[in-house]
């Protein structure tokens, strides 16, 4: 296998290299082409769905996602017109804190239970005042222990326990490798770098169901021939780990650097800032990880819903605007700006709660639920997604004073990714209701793919380290607070604080 060194990046760049890359997400994967510096050449992405079996149940089947990864790097490879013999490496980014069960052969021995995944409770209750960890029913170490208790012939079957992108790179190398910010969300032992004897001791989880632990920027396999035949694909081109979604975004929305803050606004939310040391939260609403560069920590504010509100909200009440869409050929989401861009700032004094499937930060309550706040007839439909934007956008104002509270540091601008970035009626009440620059990347949408590209490139020695990377994405558009907004916003932002200590006790009795 060929390493290129940084002076061998414009030889590389002539002979026309490139890498390709995969953000296994909630709602669907997407595959990106990019060439050495993640400028996206092609993109492709495919969708599935969440399986609610039971209450509080959320789970995927695994061969979706291989599924997906096949149609997707066809796709990219078509619409490139890339040979894959100029592909340098592959990569992945995925959702974070699954946990898939599977054979020897890499076969799953059922659904994988996903991130928004309830079922474990009672075991992470039990984990709190057993071992001490602060974990919660969403966390990998408590569905490893349901699965223990409830099905234990599953358990004991399983070879190993995987995460999402684990699964995905075993399918590409036959190699069961999970990285070292997917671990973290286990049973690991952050100073030694191992999985934790003692923790899994006390769980009588034995260590050799979960797999080994590589760094992101590590090459741990080459496409096999049974993997280059599915995707089309050159059998042996390098592998490289890569990262769950969080770190990768952090790559990709170029904030690597210490004092950088960077907003997401997919399916789910966060805020996150790259920080010189770990900082611990008892109440559990944020966590330090250390992200694709080891040696720094990342500190992360998680909101389990942003815009898959919006698309709860079109799916459910807005079918008039599907039909539109498709009978003018807009994306529906252009119409839904639309919508929301003639409603004036505060959206009638309607106030949303975005909580619709528990929430990590700024509160943390698996049993928070959305709302709607002071709706009446004079609302219309427009209203109530104006009210979903603007409720999000609270949602994230009072995660960055917890961020800024905590750190000291002053945030003025957001790198800002995701989907939900895409548009610019909404980073505008991002800004006006934050107060912060909205500084919105090139191919927003794309950003957890082109960071999990771009740690491939370091991973190959085309760079040195991971920081240098920052200074290869560009900004696509910026939008600036306007204080009059910031002033209409306030009082509301004050009541949306409020609502939650009004209504956690009706949460938490009908959820019983």
């Amino acid at each position: 296998m060929k390493l290129y060194s940084i002076n061998d990046l414009k030889m590389v760049n002539e002979y026309s290299k490139y890498l390709i890359a995969y953000d296994i997400g909630t709602s669907g994967t997407k595959a990106v082409i990019t060439d050495l510096r993640g400028n996206m050449i092609s993109s492709a992405t495919e969708r599935y769905k969440l399986i609610h079996v039971k209450p509080l149940w959320a789970e995927q089947d695994p061969d979706e996602w291989w599924k997906a990864v096949i149609l997707t790097t066809k796709k990219v490879i078509k619409t490139s017109k890339i040979s894959p013999d100029n592909i340098l490496g592959v990569s992945f980014c995925a959702q974070m804190l699954g946990t898939l069960p599977v054979n020897k052969k890499g076969k799953p021995l059922r659904p994988c239970m996903t991130w928004l995944d309830l079922r474990s409770e009672r075991q992470a209750k039990w984990i709190k005042e057993n071992v001490g960890l602060d974990v919660s029913a969403k966390d990998p170490i408590s569905k490893i222990l349901w699965l223990k208790e409830n099905k234990p012939n599953t358990f004991n079957q399983a070879y190993k326990i995987l995460d999402c992108k684990d699964y995905i790179v075993y399918k590409f190398t036959g190699n069961f490798i999970t990285d070292l910010t997917c671990a973290q969300a286990i049973a690991f032992d952050i100073e030694k770098r191992e999985w934790s004897k003692e923790v899994c001791s006390i769980l009588d989880i034995p260590i050799d169901k979960l797999p080994k632990v590589a760094q992101s920027t590590e090459t741990v396999g080459e496409i096999t021939s049974q993997a280059a035949r599915e995707t089309g694909l050159q059998k042996g081109t390098p592998v490289i780990c890569g990262a769950g979604d969080f770190p990768c975004a952090v790559v990709g929305a170029g904030a690597i650097k210490y004092g950088r803050a960077h907003l997401y606004v997919g399916s789910s939310g966060w805020v996150a800032l790259s920080v010189k040391e770990k900082y611990v939260d008892p109440k559990g609403r944020f966590f330090t990880m250390l992200g694709v560069d080891p040696t720094k920590w990342v500190l992360g504010f998680e909101t389990e819903n942003a815009s898959s509100c919006i698309e709860w909200f079109k799916d459910n009440f807005a079918k008039d605007l599907l039909e539109e869409a498709n009978r003018s050929c807009k994306d529906p989401y252009t119409l839904i700006d639309e919508m929301a861009k003639k409603v004036d700032a505060g959206a009638k004094n309607l106030i949303f709660t975005p909580w619709m499937w528990g929430e990590r930060a700024p509160i943390r309550d698996d049993y928070a639920r959305g709302a709607f706040i002071g709706l009446s007839f004079t609302h219309t439909k427009a209203h109530l997604i104006r009210a979903i934007m603007e409720g999000v956008a609270y949602n994230i104002r009072w995660i960055l004073e917890l961020v800024e509270q905590l750190t000291g540091l002053k945030i003025n601008s957001l790198r800002s990714i995701g989907g939900g970035m895409k548009s610019k009626v909404w980073a505008q009440i991002f800004a006006d209701i934050t107060g912060k620059n909205i500084q919105v990347v090139k191919w927003p949408q794309y950003a957890g793919a082109i960071g999990a590209a771009l740690t491939a490139a370091v991973g190959l020695n085309v760079y040195k380290k991971v920081e240098d990377l920052d200074a290869l994405l560009p900004v696509m558009f910026e939008v600036k607070p306007r204080e009059k907004y910031y002033n209409v916003y306030n009082p509301l932002y004050n009541n949306f604080k409020e609502a939650y200590s009004k209504l956690s006790g009706i949460y938490h009795s009908t959820m019983q």
